[in-house]
């Protein structure tokens, strides 16, 4: 799609750029060819151009989240920038992260394409979203559009606010699935009580039973598994399970406030510079 989208702007149109679409072509015909086609998996996808849509609607956030990205696209089709220059990584992501978003839509659009196996994907998109954000900001071009760009972020911050509750019941239903599923593995382990498993709405970590017994059955693999599940003592387990839960979090709340903190210094370096610019105008230095 980059080349595709670099030969039709007119920045690269040169052999080597024809050969390297041809063999990617060719590879992307043989890799669809030998996927295989799971006749269960046909319940999930789209059944309608409505359905895609709304799907790509809800990942999207009715394109608004988005907004930064298609406006730095459009501005780097009408520069045209060299094909060696940094910034076509950053085009080239988005491309990946909008195909990423079309596959989902169309594979999965009849089910939850929030799920959280699929989040990992809009993650990398909003950071190169904030990216796309600050490149906007630094483009004199766009100086008209600083304020309707604070405003995008006032309202992507209160979206996230909107999500956080839905967040919340989320992380408190799957605690519970996970404390019981873990709860089950250790009983098993220490009684190899079948039945454990066997029990119907349990909550395990492996859709088939019986794959999971094969599996915990075998040494190597108990000897591969952390003690919060070998371990038979429950006291034994809850402590363990609570230094690691408080080490996870420890580091997460370090990396969270990092990147708050080097966010609003981008923030107000970008707001000095703007100060700086509009000193030297009044002072006619610039000139």
């Amino acid at each position: 799609m980059l080349l595709g989208v670099q030969w039709l702007a007119g920045v690269r149109r040169n052999p080597a750029a024809i050969v390297m679409m041809v063999l990617l072509i060719v590879m992307i015909t043989l890799a669809l060819y030998f996927t295989p086609t799971v006749s269960g998996h046909a319940s999930f996808k789209s059944r309608s151009v409505i359905e895609f849509t709304l799907a790509i609607l809800a990942m999207s956030g009715g394109f608004v989240l988005y907004a930064p990205s298609a406006v730095f696209m459009f501005r780097q089709l009408r520069k045209k920038p060299q094909a060696t220059d940094s910034s076509w990584f950053l085009f080239s992501l988005f491309l990946w992260i909008f195909g990423q978003m079309v596959i989902i839509a169309y594979g999965r659009g009849h089910g939850n394409v929030l799920a959280s196996r699929y989040l990992d994907l809009y993650t990398i998109g909003f950071a190169a979203n904030f990216v796309a954000l600050f490149v906007n900001m630094k483009d004199g071009g766009l100086r008209w559009s600083l304020q309707p760009f604070r405003g995008w972020m006032v309202l992507f911050f209160i979206l996230i606010g909107i999500a956080l509750p839905k967040a919340a019941l989320e992380l408190d239903r799957s605690k519970a699935e996970s404390l019981e599923a873990e709860s089950r593995l250790r009983t098993y382990l220490c009684t190899h009580d079948r039945n454990v498993l066997d029990e119907p709405d349990a909550n395990i970590p492996y859709p088939d039973t019986e794959r999971l017994k094969l599996l915990l059955d075998q040494p190597v693999v108990q000897s591969m598994m952390p003690s919060v599940v070998t371990e038979c003592d429950q006291q034994t387990a809850s402590k363990s399970r609570m230094k690691f839960s408080k080490a996870l979090f420890v580091a997460g709340s370090i990396i969270a406030s990092l990147g708050t903190g080097l966010f609003c210094s981008r923030l107000f370096d970008r707001n000095r510079d703007s100060c700086d610019g509009a000193l030297l105008d009044s002072t006619g230095l610039r000139r």
